[in-house]
């Protein structure tokens, strides 16, 4: 099937919201940060599931077996949670720090460890993760 490339006007009309934010916003952002995009999408991806009444809120430790079963956007999900309840807050957690502990959840090797911003981290010992934080001196 040979379709026809069609050029759309509104694609370049800034009195469109989209269009000033792909023509005018991004490149100021790429401006201050080049991996803005890249930055956007990771956040993207970590907000996209509403918090369930399923996720983990008990700061203990979490059993492996009981994560190993959950697929990924709940296991993200209640990683996130779990770090939140140990932590105190979100702050300075990247997509990639969600991505190290759920690697933990299922790498075959114990008493691996994934550190976190602030002197936290994730300890996986006898079939159990564990939070730890660890006191920086000034």
């Amino acid at each position: 099937m040979d379709v026809q490339y069609r050029y759309d006007t509104m694609n370049e009309d800034t009195a469109f919201k989209r269009v000033r934010i792909r023509k005018i916003l991004l490149p100021l952002l790429e401006d201050m940060n080049p991996n803005i995009i890249e930055t956007l999408a990771s956040t993207a991806a970590l907000m996209q599931h509403v918090p369930s009444q399923d996720a983990i809120v008990d700061a203990g430790p979490l059993a492996l077996s009981e994560l190993r079963e959950m697929p990924q956007s709940q296991l993200f999900e209640n990683i996130r949670g779990w770090l939140r309840a140990n932590r105190g807050t979100t702050r300075s957690l990247q997509l990639k720090h969600i991505q190290a502990v759920a690697r933990l959840v299922n790498s075959p090797k114990s008493g691996r460890l994934v550190e976190l911003p602030d002197g936290d981290s994730v300890v996986k010992h006898g079939g159990r993760l564990a939070f730890r934080h660890i006191k920086l001196e000034n």
